[in-house]
């Protein structure tokens, strides 16, 4: 590449200058090989991370790379064990594939007092891009503070947390993700702060990882699998998201709304405790999916300012089909759970399923399912055949 000098005696100051800025570290980007065999310019991650400047790309090949550093993180009071950090703002790390680069210890390194180890942290930066590594074991899989994130063809495994990223900034997109967390514990991927426009995309989820949304709004989460408890979709603090294509399965709350918005359309939502939980303050609109299967409710109301649900199969489970709470004495609020097919073409085996004003004079929410379906309605069944196999 040529370098900085001889671009700028033949264009011109200003132009090259103009171009600086457009171009942030693309002047002078350069590609560092991380080889285990020696064959690179260097054999471990960070002392590559280190050696990087804004723009650069880092390549890691083959290999299990089990080194980390104790270091103090820019957002950090105590020291931490790390296994691949970088503040640059411009950085691009890309991986020989999952099964190949593996980043993160043999055996698990879970402080839970001091939140560590992480596998790769990325701080005050401007945009990262990570694919092709697997980060296993860790603490928190990837940590990333501000800044914009590109995720691609990457797994997350058995880490406790897998992807927290704290969002303020517009863009970013999470794709061909697998993530398995540690046994009993949460969060697969969790989104936090004021940020907008992330796309989550063939995302699996599984053992129990589930995606929390906190404070972000423009998410778009389509052609993703989330399976397992507690597990499900969390989105609460004024987060806005759409919800497409997806299957969401086996969790205590399989998709739960608070003092949010979620429009969910195309999806499966099946077994766990609560299909669909519209709470405090939430806007939730559901179309042409599938509820079943849930051991409480398929769809569950507790207060949100609107609660509609159309031209989907709502099927009872053990539990009711619809437990709906809301409104105040003397004010009656209707949900609109219309044109949906409930298993049966039975009204009053459907008013029997949803327990409402109608089963506790003391409760001020109603639904309304009249008309509905006889028999099946049109819905957009995927097929997971598609996700699945990029993960063969």
């Amino acid at each position: 590449m040529k370098n900085r000098e001889s671009l700028i005696i033949k264009c011109g100051l200003p132009a090259c200058l103009a171009l600086l800025v457009a171009l942030p570290g693309s002047l002078s980007a350069a590609t560092i090989h991380v080889a285990r065999d020696g064959s690179g310019d260097f054999t471990t991650i960070q002392p590559a991370l280190d050696a990087a400047a804004s723009g650069d790309t880092v390549m890691i090949g083959p290999g299990e790379y089990t080194e980390y550093t104790t270091m103090r993180l820019p957002f950090g009071s105590w020291d931490m064990d790390v296994f691949a950090f970088s503040a640059l703002s411009y950085l691009t790390i890309i991986g020989a594939g999952p099964d190949a680069t593996i980043i993160g210890p043999t055996v698990p390194m879970r402080n839970y007092s001091t939140f560590s180890a992480k596998g790769v942290a990325w701080s005050l930066g401007t945009e990262l891009h990570l694919s092709g590594v697997t980060v296993r074991n860790c603490y928190q899989g990837v940590r990333v503070s501000d800044g914009v994130i590109y995720i691609d063809d990457c797994r997350l495994i058995d880490n406790t947390m897998g992807l927290v990223w704290y969002v303020n900034s517009v863009g970013g997109a999470i794709t061909n993700i697998e993530i398995s967390t540690s046994a009993g514990l949460p969060d697969g991927i969790s989104l936090k702060g004021g940020g907008h426009s992330i796309l989550l995309q063939n995302v699996r989820s599984i053992e129990g990882g589930r995606i929390y949304i906190d404070g972000v709004t423009g998410v778009t989460i389509e052609d993703c699998e989330v399976v397992g408890d507690p597990g499900g979709i969390s989105f609460y603090a004024g987060a806005e998201a759409g919800i497409r294509n997806c299957l969401v399965s086996g969790g205590n709350y399989n998709v739960y709304v608070y003092d949010s918005t979620a429009h969910i359309d195309n999806s499966e939502i099946s077994g766990g405790g609560a299909g669909i939980s519209a709470n405090y303050h939430s806007t939730v609109t559901v179309t042409g999916s599938i509820i079943s299967g849930a051991s409480y409710a398929g769809l569950h109301a507790y207060y949100p300012n609107s609660f509609t649900v159309t031209n989907s199969h709502v099927l009872k489970g053990t539990g009711y089909a619809a437990y709906l709470e809301g409104g105040t004495a003397g004010n009656l609020v209707t949900y609109d759970l219309t044109d949906n097919y409930w298993g049966t073409s039975s009204a009053d085996s459907i008013a029997a399923w949803i327990w409402d004003h109608a089963d506790s004079p003391d409760n001020w929410g109603q639904g309304e399912f009249v008309p509905f379906s006889g028999q099946e309605v049109s819905t957009e069944r995927c097929s997971w055949g598609g996700v699945k196999a990029l993960y063969r």
